[in-house]
């Protein structure tokens, strides 16, 4: 007799995990060939899902070869970094996530978009590199509609900007000039900042501090950076984004931090530092708020990684997550954990999960 349908699924998607192109397919086959041959049922269903994820590779080896922007989309949330160029988005993505990217102090280092496997929480985000957008942009020069179109698709953005202060006989954003460094005019709001050494944060992902500015300085950002942000405006307008503020080890730095601050209230602002390594790892919390995933373990599975899923699910949309029969024949569930009274408690299908629980699922009797 055949394992239970929903194991024989995570066993495939474990298997296919990390993997793409020809690779991909052969296992795709290799799992194709084990299973039983219904044709009816949930391992008929198994077959259908699992002869769309081979056309869905098949098209994506397709598009790569016809498109140079064109990045897969894999992982459980896909991040895009966004910057002017030689603003330091290469050397990030390498601290983060290891790859071995090309990196170059100099503008343009990279000509095309580049993915690299961020492990956050035992989830897989997948961040996205874009090659520094310029003046123009919108209307494709230096390739710029191709690499907004190939920012469009991300769960949420990673705005990289270097703690620089004005080149030579550079202007300061007028706007800033004018209202005393806040762009939005008023009274300069709290913005949240993650910083383990200037300004109160918090490295270790403890509560964001809030940094309140005032009086008549900063004097707001270098030009250059506003005619970046009137670019990246129209993707930057449709996702949650959050600012990570590199080259945090730059003489001066700190007041250039203030500025940053006030242009963008209510956001999270983290000062890094790829040489040092400040900054990193309150990013890398920064990035997992972002994304509203969370963390839940099953009781039934013998695999170790959780099923990664939307903060605030419930007892019913993790089944569903699950599979579609298992959501339809749910009855209750057991729950351990942050969300739970006491370990093991018996709850309802409306039943709020937490990042971190541990749950069993039971089905209707008869």
């Amino acid at each position: 007799m055949p394992m239970p349908h929903a194991e024989m699924k995570r066993l495939i998607q474990k298997r296919l995990r990390g993997t793409d192109g020809a690779l991909r397919l052969k296992i795709a086959r290799e799992c194709m060939a084990m299973l039983p041959g219904y044709k009816q049922g949930p391992y008929a269903d198994l077959r259908k899902w699992l002869l769309a994820e081979m056309e869905t590779t098949r098209k994506r080896r397709e598009a790569r070869h016809s498109d140079g922007a064109f990045v897969p989309r894999d992982g459980d949330a896909r991040v895009v970094l966004l910057g002017p160029p030689n603003a330091g988005k290469s050397s990030l993505l390498k601290s983060l996530c290891g790859s071995s990217v090309k990196v170059g102090d100099y503008a343009f280092t990279t000509v095309r978009p580049i993915a690299a496997t961020l492990v956050l929480n035992e989830a897989r985000i997948q961040l996205v590199e874009i090659p520094g957008l310029v003046e123009g942009a919108r209307e494709d020069r230096g390739s710029g509609r191709m690499y907004l179109g190939a920012a469009q698709e991300a769960d949420g953005y990673i705005l990289v900007l270097p703690l620089e202060g004005p080149e030579p006989g550079e202007l300061l954003s007028s706007d800033a000039r004018s209202q005393g460094g806040n762009p939005q005019g008023g009274p300069s709001q709290g913005v949240h900042l993650k910083d383990g050494h200037s300004q109160g944060g918090n490295l270790k992902g403890g509560p964001s501090q809030d940094v309140h500015l005032r009086g008549g300085h900063p004097q707001g950002l270098p030009s250059r950076f506003e005619r970046f942000l009137a670019e990246a405006e129209a993707v930057l307008s449709v996702r949650g984004y959050i600012v990570a503020a590199t080259k945090a080890d730059l003489p001066g730095a700190g007041a250039v931090l203030e500025t940053f601050c006030a242009r963008f209230p209510g956001r999270t602002v983290v000062p890094i530092s790829t040489t040092t390594g400040q900054g990193l790892q309150g990013l890398r919390d920064a990035i997992w708020e972002m994304t509203g995933l969370m963390r839940v373990y099953s009781k039934q599975s013998s695999e170790d990684r959780p099923f990664i899923v939307p903060r605030g699910l419930t007892v019913q949309g993790l089944a569903e997550h699950i599979h579609v029969e298992l959501a339809q024949e749910l009855e209750k569930a057991a729950v351990w954990g942050p969300s739970a009274k006491f370990p093991g408690q018996m709850v309802g299908r409306d039943h709020m999960l937490k990042d971190g629980d541990t749950v069993r699922l039971f089905r209707r009797r008869g």
